[in-house]
Formats: structure tokens, sequence, C-alpha cells
């Protein structure tokens, strides 16, 4: 069985005001408003399960996902966000091995380091027309991962530190990116300025301008 009391995050909850039982073994406050843990034993959805999961979604009443919640988990890869969700807490899921994130169009904020350490994760999916606040991703996730947002907000998003580090930003509605007679033939570069060959796929640089090569 899952015993929050176990968890070492426990002794900085206690004194809070509006903390609650333990629904499943997860952390709630007396709302349900509020996640203020998730037990790094957890193994399944329920308190007494011993399969081991790797997605779990949020209770649709949450709003707030507390600081640490999640911290260092290790078998977590996807955490469906409810709609509701307004403010992610710093270190909230710090060093944890998610593979995907995707931000309801409500979020405002994320705090200091919520997603720092979570180098594994390959996709970002925001629906924020306003981009939250905060965020902040490791390089090799601004390198590597794809950023998906609405149709329209590419200059807000690019104009946003925190989301400005992404290279490779790609509208939802998005589906194919034209690239003119003299794009194609000039010579091409990857991201760090190296000269790549002509047929290289992905995002290169061409007459100074990054382009999608399918």
């Amino acid at each position: 069985a899952v015993n929050v009391l176990n968890d070492t995050r426990y002794a900085n909850l206690s004194a809070t005001s509006n903390l609650g039982n333990a629904y499943r073994g997860v952390l709630f406050s007396n709302d349900y408003t509020v996640l203020y843990m998730f037990p790094g034993d957890k193994r399944d959805g329920t308190n007494t399960g011993s399969a081991a999961f790797t997605t779990y979604t949020i209770y649709n009443k949450v709003t707030k996902i507390a600081q640490n919640a999640f911290y260092g988990n290790s078998r977590l890869q996807t955490v469906n966000f409810p709609a509701g969700l307004v403010e992610i807490e710093a270190g909230a899921f710090q060093n944890s091995v998610l593979t995907s994130v995707h931000f309801p169009a409500n979020l405002e904020t994320v705090g200091e380091n919520a997603f720092v350490g979570c180098d594994k994760i390959t996709t970002v999916t925001c629906d924020a027309l306003t981009p939250p606040t905060g965020v902040l991703f490791d390089n090799v996730v601004y390198e590597t991962a794809k950023l998906n947002i609405p149709e329209g907000t590419e200059d807000a998003y690019k104009a946003t530190p925190g989301w400005s580090q992404f290279f490779g930003i790609i509208p939802t509605a998005v589906k194919d990116i034209n690239i003119s007679a003299d794009d194609a033939n000039a010579p091409a570069y990857n991201l760090q300025g190296q000269r790549v060959d002509a047929n290289a796929k992905g995002i290169v640089i061409k007459n100074g301008k990054k382009v999608l090569v399918k």
C-alpha cells in the first residue's frame, strides 16, 4: 500500500492549513483544487496495486499543482492535466522522466525549475493563446523537442522567455512550409552552424533563415 507519511516531502506539507486526505495515495487539498503530492512509490491507479504504470490523469477539479508534487518521479512518462489548471509551482516535475507535456489553455504560470531535469521530453504542446510565464526546460529539450502551439501565436511565444529558446516552433494548424527556389538551392547548415548535405531533413538554415525540410 502507498503511505504518504513515508514520503520525505510530507514533512514540508504537514503545516498546510487546507491539507486534505490522500485519495488513492495522492495527496490533495480539502476541496481537491490543489494536488500536493504524488508519492514516488505509487504503482498504479489504486492504493494497493503493484503494476507499474506510466500515465496519470489528474483529477478534473485541480487548478494548482503544488511545489515538488511529482519531484523525481521515475515512472510517469505522461501526466494529463485538467482543463482548469492555472498554476504549476516550483519543482513540481523536476528530475522526472516525462516524455511529453501538454499544457491546457487556462495555464498562466509555471514555477521555478518545475521542468528542469526532465531531459527525456520530446514533445511540448501548449493550448494557451497567451504563453504561460515562468516556463523553463533543459537545453536538450529546447534543441530537440517539438513545440506545438495555437495558430497565430508564434510571435507571442517567440517573444516570451522560456518559450523563445525552442528551435522548432510548429503552429498546430500548419501542415507544410513552402521553400522558395533560392532557399532550396542554397547551402544548408544545421542549428550548430555546421554545413550539412543538401538533402538533409528537419530544421536547417538556408540563406540565413530557418526552414523545415521534409
